[in-house]
């Protein structure tokens, strides 16, 4: 599977699909988000196709977890970005549930397609460290 079997909607991004500028906003909204990674235990809730594992773990994050709640792009993401400490789940934000907490949850443009957000909120809490981000 690669990038051209990901049929691009608009829904998701996938890299090398869209205009520079689109791929550009959801680049810098993760290396923000890196900034906070070092030495830290991610999980990036929505992950899409896991192009962000990269990034964080680059920027020293010692796990990633991705979840998504589309099966097509958890495959993708697993056979695409495979790492060492890089793993993809599939899930719902307002029911994953892995038995851990982390250090930093990521989660952009999520929320606006999220019925129960109130769900999500609490849900992403329970899998926050106490102290985390």
């Amino acid at each position: 599977m690669d990038n051209k079997k990901i049929n691009f909607t608009g829904e998701f991004f996938v890299p090398g699909a869209t205009d520079e500028r689109i791929a550009k906003d959801h680049m810098e909204r993760y290396k923000f988000a890196a900034n906070y990674s070092s030495g830290k235990s991610v999980l990036d809730i929505a992950c899409g196709v896991g192009y962000s594992s990269e990034i964080f773990i680059q920027n020293q994050a010692l796990s990633y977890d991705g979840v998504d709640i589309n099966d097509e792009l958890v495959e993708f993401a697993s056979l695409n970005y495979k790492s060492n400490n890089v793993n993809y789940h599939l899930g719902d934000i307002c029911k994953f549930d892995i038995k851990k907490q982390f250090d930093l949850i990521a989660c952009f443009e999520t929320i606006e397609h999220v019925e129960d957000y109130k769900g999500a909120i609490k849900n992403l809490y329970k899998l926050l460290n106490p102290g985390g981000k």
